[in-house]
């Protein structure tokens, strides 16, 4: 999967997140930042707005929920860059929101 992702990326910027309805696959063309959060869920605060998020009133003690963005998006969580032409994956799709149950990991090639 990675030698096909480094094919598109040739051809110009490629972005992806691919779910096979068990596992969310994600590849980086640059470098995006990852986030893994479990119980004790806390109150995130927003780096772009004064605004808390408490995820323990979204969520329930089984969960850890993987969050991928551009650029981090909290101040008070530490978030993981991933490397630019990195593949990644550990989250299985539920309903119509995303629940990782393993964290996100780099894949091995």
């Amino acid at each position: 999967m990675h030698q096909l992702c480094e094919q598109l990326r040739a051809l110009g910027v490629f972005n992806m997140l691919l779910s096979d309805g068990r596992y969310l696959y994600t590849f980086a063309p640059l470098s995006w930042s990852t986030l893994s959060v479990a119980l004790p869920f806390g109150e995130a605060e927003l780096s772009d707005a004064e605004m808390t998020v408490n995820f323990a009133e979204h969520t329930t003690p089984d969960d850890i929920v993987s969050v991928i963005a551009t650029e981090p998006l909290t101040h008070n969580e530490v978030w993981q860059r991933m490397v630019p032409g990195s593949c990644w994956f550990g989250a299985t799709v539920k309903s119509r929101r995303v629940i990782a149950h393993n964290r996100l990991s780099p894949l091995r090639y």
